[in-house]
């Protein structure tokens, strides 16, 4: 946040060229204000940066009625240009300031256009062009006599500084500083830290060391910045290997160099040079000052004395001009001038050391003012006239306050009561209108329905009583006739219909006339517990086919056969008379097990083969997942010898046991994981036939680390599982 020094200067007097409004209809309505600009330009001038300017836009009223500036907003592509302040309404044949303030962000020119929307009815938006600046950096040395002298000396080390001064109205950047290495080599400086960013009236020191010899070859300090006119400066370094009489320079600013021209030196080795001058016939020295617009003359000695300073420019009065007229070393300080403010004489102060090309005034304001009184007049010079007056007043015997109308010709407003209560009826005036009892409303009512009645809210200071009719038996009409606040209630519902077919409607209609109940439409009766044919049995004669006996692949298969089941309260029942698989008999002809085939199995078979479980994976998780089964099918190989369990997260079991057969044989085997907690898996069953087995499958954990961790996770216990499995 960018804080301001807020100057505001009005500027009132402006050259009338392009911008007169003389294309304006001069027909003005009545009772309508009309905007005219004294300019629609508006130049702020150069502004050093981080400071603030302010200027005025002054708008007068040449319309028939007060004019109201409604707005001011600013176009630009920065946020130099700001409005400080509006005025208020601006009477007729009047005059206003819009006040702005200008502060720039870097260099260069800046410009915006103010758009001003005022109530004008024919030009309610008018546009004057903002601009500011130019400002650019600028680098000025310290010594400003384009030489630094380290003469005389007799120190074999000195140290003097250079300051570099931003001395223009825009930030300056000092990019390097250096000594030209083809100059002095006694000559060096301690760098500063660089790039020094200086905003106007900064500075920075630079030191620069000097090792005394005997050679006399000048040095050179180099700078670069981004000076708008000289990016790179040089500063002479001067050695002392001479007298100051013998040096071929000019040391004390006289405008004469070395013995004899130099009143000062006596001799060619006089180091004294920085003397003044003895007053030698012919003689010159400097007078006069250099401060502000003054600067040095010279003085002749004649005759053994010195004639008055010559030359040069001396003091003179200050003016309001950006100058330091007097060469006091402060601008435009102590001038005051005449202004006008609204009609009323006043006066504005020159702003010291503004900055401001040409010098800049301030505000400016009234010198003799009064209280505002109502009479159509601006007495306290605000621009506003009877602003802010209000007297009290009696209306219909109660006291009140009267306002004078702003801007008018000093009358007032109606008289308004203070304040007005809410009537009552007490026989009394309450709200100050000039009738009594005037409540509102003005009538009361009691009753609901047929019974309702209407009576006057106040009589004679006093609410009369209210009393409701009689009521009657309530009817489908439309109207309260029972009088307890609802039409048509009590009156019950209709309905028609059975089962899905069942409505309910009210008995009246939402218009006053008696309902018809409909009943709804009926469907085809199914399995859900509605009679939905609405003949007043619900799931009446409904049957389907199912199969439950065995594997869905055995369903009409072989001697295997579909069952019924019956509906009932909505669900199917037991699915009576199917048929389902059994073990094969041998010879008989018949697909016992219902596999696509007959007497299949019959005499020896192989039992090796894959087999698959009826009723989804064995699935066991513990210990954090460490031991996860998930065991869907069973391979025998090896001629029954061994048995892979799986497949499953931990990988295939692979169980050894006993040589099995079929279609009678056992199936027995068993693995084991050893470790803190043992995991063994067992398969104990038999074949029931060619093509099935049954049996027992078993997971048994021992070992202390079977508890997980010390109970953190879920532990590891033994379990088992029925398993009838079936070859695929």
């Amino acid at each position: 946040m960018r804080l301001h020094r807020l100057v505001v200067v009005s500027v009132v007097a402006f050259t009338v060229g392009s911008a007169c409004d003389c294309g304006r209809n001069v027909m003005v309505q009545m009772n309508q204000g009309a905007i005219t600009l004294d300019s629609t330009d508006l130049d702020f001038g150069p502004v050093t940066e981080f400071t603030d300017a302010g200027r005025s836009i002054v708008v007068r009223n040449t319309g028939a009625a007060p004019l109201t500036i409604s707005a001011v907003t600013i176009e630009q592509d920065g946020g130099e240009f700001t409005v400080v302040r509006l005025p208020g309404p601006i009477g007729v044949s009047g005059s206003g300031n819009i006040d702005l303030d200008f502060s720039p962000l870097g260099a260069g020119d800046d410009h915006g256009v103010a758009v001003i929307s005022s109530d004008d009815p024919e030009t309610p938006v008018v546009r004057v062009n903002l601009h500011g600046g130019p400002i650019w950096p600028a680098l000025a040395f310290e010594p400003d006599a384009g030489f630094l002298a380290f003469a005389p000396t007799s120190m074999a080390l000195t140290s003097k500084h250079a300051l570099l001064r931003s001395a223009g109205g825009a930030t300056l950047t000092v990019t390097s500083v250096g000594v030209v290495p083809t100059g002095n080599p006694d000559f060096s400086i301690v760098r500063p830290a660089l790039p020094a960013v200086l905003r106007p009236g900064q500075s920075v020191p630079v030191q620069v060391d000097y090792s005394r010899s005997s050679r006399n070859t000048e040095g050179l300090m180099s700078v670069n910045s981004d000076d708008a006119d000289a990016g790179r400066r040089t500063l002479r370094l001067l050695p002392d290997p001479a007298a100051q009489c013998s040096d071929q320079l000019d040391n004390d600013g006289d405008g004469l160099t070395d013995f004899p021209d130099d009143p000062g030196c006596s001799a060619p080795n006089d180091p004294d040079e920085y003397n003044d001058p003895e007053c030698v016939d012919g003689a010159m020295r400097s007078c006069g000052s250099s401060v502000g617009v003054c600067r040095p003359g010279t003085q002749l000695c004649m005759s053994g004395a010195f004639y008055p300073c010559d030359g040069g420019v001396k003091a003179g009065a200050e003016t309001c001009n950006g100058l330091d007229d007097d060469c006091s070393g402060v601008t435009d300080e102590g001038i005051t001038e005449v202004c006008n403010i609204n009609g009323c004489p006043g006066a504005r102060l020159c702003i010291p050391d503004s900055g401001v090309a040409g010098g800049a005034y301030g505000t400016c304001l009234p010198v003799m003012t009064g209280n505002e009184v109502c009479n159509g007049l601006d007495d306290d010079c605000d621009g506003q006239r009877d602003e802010g007056i209000a007297e009290t007043c009696m209306i219909n015997g109660c006291l009140g306050t009267r306002l004078c109308i702003p801007g008018g010709d000093g009358g007032f407003t109606a008289c308004a009561a203070a304040n007005p209560a809410t009537e009552t009826c007490n026989g009394l005036d309450d709200d100050c209108d000039g009738t009594i009892d005037d409540v509102m409303p003005a009538l009361q009512t009691c009753g609901f329905g047929v019974c309702a009645r209407t009576a006057p809210a106040c009589v004679d200071g006093g609410m009369p009583m209210c009393t409701p009719g009689m009521g009657g038996m309530e009817i489908c009409n439309g109207i309260d006739d029972d009088c307890d606040g609802t039409p048509d209630d009590g009156l019950g519902t209709s309905t028609c219909g059975v089962g899905a077919c069942f409505r309910s409607v009210p008995a009246c209609t939402a218009d006053g006339g008696m309902n018809v109940c409909v009943p709804g439409p009926q469907s085809a009766e199914t399995c859900n517990d509605v009679d939905d044919d609405c003949d007043m049995s619900t799931d009446e004669g409904l049957t389907t086919a199912c199969y439950d006996a065995g594997l869905p692949a055995t369903r009409n298969v072989g001697r295997c056969r579909d069952g019924m089941a019956t509906c009932a309260a909505g669900v199917y029942g037991v699915c009576a008379g199917q048929v389902g698989p059994v073990a094969e008999v041998c010879g008989n002809g018949i697909d016992d097990d219902c596999a696509a085939g007959v007497d299949n199995g019959c005499g020896s078979c192989n039992p090796n083969g894959l087999y698959v479980r009826d009723g989804g994976a064995i699935t066991y998780t513990c210990c954090f997942g460490l031991v996860t089964l998930n065991v869907s099918q069973f391979q025998i190989l090896s001629n029954g010898t061994t048995v892979i369990a799986g497949p499953s997260q931990n990988g295939a079991e692979m169980m050894s046991g006993e040589a099995t057969t079929c279609p009678a044989g056992n199936v027995r085997a068993a693995a084991s994981v050893s470790g803190g907690c043992t995991e063994t898996f067992t398969i104990d069953g038999g074949f029931v036939g060619p093509n099935e087995w049954r049996g027992t499958y078993r997971a048994t954990f021992t070992g202390t680390d079977c508890g997980c961790f010390g109970g953190i996770g879920t532990p590891c216990t033994s379990q088992s599982w029925p398993v009838q499995a079936f070859r695929q």
